[in-house]
């Protein structure tokens, strides 16, 4: 059998957001903005912040929420508050903090005592598809309950790439009208997006049926799962060949709740780690009798090829 892997695609959720008010805010009051710097270049994000923004630079080594309330407190009379950093369905990765529905409970005297500051003041979430599904969408309202703030965030996701252009906030939450924090030359110059990115390999490419072949899953992303994990899913396109390996013998390290799909060409794995691996060999057969495929021999019909994507 042998393996190939396709590039990871992306398949975006759509979402309908609530109405959002036309009602305008004041224009008094500081904008504050907090960029979390494992967000791909970060400097040309400050660089690009609007003139009169008070910007920090989250340090990973101190609690976020603790710096952001700082910033907070040292410019009081706050407008909007823009919180730059990847994101998953309802969770932000601040730092070295992963700020979800769980956190803002340990978090919720420090947010409550933001509204002293607030007024009428709006927060903005960048992070990639943070309001995406019931999970987002309780983790935004809840926010918003806390910090008695207008919320606006994104069910997509948020930036540049290959894929889409987008800088729409789509699921708003009280009285606001979107801004953003960046100048207009930088939103089209930066070349990033507010999601973590997710690599995936398999090893190795040629399954040898009587070497009884170990074949791995890899995944790595690009900074520390949310709390609970990330489920992936992996798609291959031969029918049941997931069979032909020895399931009984597999072997999961960073990641857990694998399961097959229906058909056994692919499965889901919630990944806990940041490096996560599965393991499985391929299931030993002796009968040498069977050409083994090489850049001379032909395909058998007891040989096959299989594809998986991301």
């Amino acid at each position: 059998m042998t393996v190939c892997i396709q590039k990871p695609s992306v398949d975006l959720v759509n979402q309908t957001a609530p109405k959002k008010s036309t009602v305008n805010c004041t224009k008094d009051g500081y904008t504050l903005v907090a960029i979390d710097p494992r967000v791909d270049n970060w400097d040309v994000l400050i660089a690009g912040v609007n003139p009169n923004s008070k910007t920090i630079l989250l340090d990973h080594r101190r609690d976020s929420i603790e710096q952001i309330n700082e910033l907070i407190q040292t410019y009081p009379n706050v407008h909007s508050l823009h919180l730059i950093s990847h994101g998953t369905p309802g969770n932000l990765q601040l730092g070295s903090d992963s700020l979800n529905i769980e956190a803002l409970d340990r978090y919720q005297d420090v947010l409550k005592s933001w509204s002293n500051y607030f007024g009428n003041a709006s927060i903005y979430i960048y992070g990639c598809q943070v309001a995406q599904g019931i999970q987002g969408q309780n983790f935004v309202q809840k926010l918003h309950e806390l910090t008695n703030a207008n919320i606006a965030a994104s069910t997509k996701i948020i930036g540049n790439c290959d894929r889409s252009r987008n800088w729409q906030f789509d699921y708003y939450l009280g009285d606001i009208n979107p801004e953003l924090a960046f100048t207009s030359t930088t939103l089209a110059r930066y070349s990033g997006t507010f999601e973590p990115i997710v690599s995936f390999s398999t090893t190795p490419e040629t399954l040898i049926e009587t070497e009884g072949t170990l074949f791995n899953f890899n995944f790595e992303l690009s900074e520390a799962p949310p709390e609970g994990g990330l489920v992936v899913s992996i798609d291959g396109n031969v029918p049941e060949s997931l069979s032909q390996l020895d399931l009984f013998a597999i072997d999961v390290q960073g990641g857990d709740s694998l399961e097959g799909d229906f058909d056994f060409s692919g499965f889901s794995i919630n990944i806990t780690e940041q490096n996560a691996t599965v393991s499985v060999p391929v299931f030993l057969d002796d009968d040498t009798s069977d050409a083994i495929v090489n850049d001379n021999t032909p395909l058998t019909p007891d040989d096959f090829e299989v594809t998986y994507s991301l």
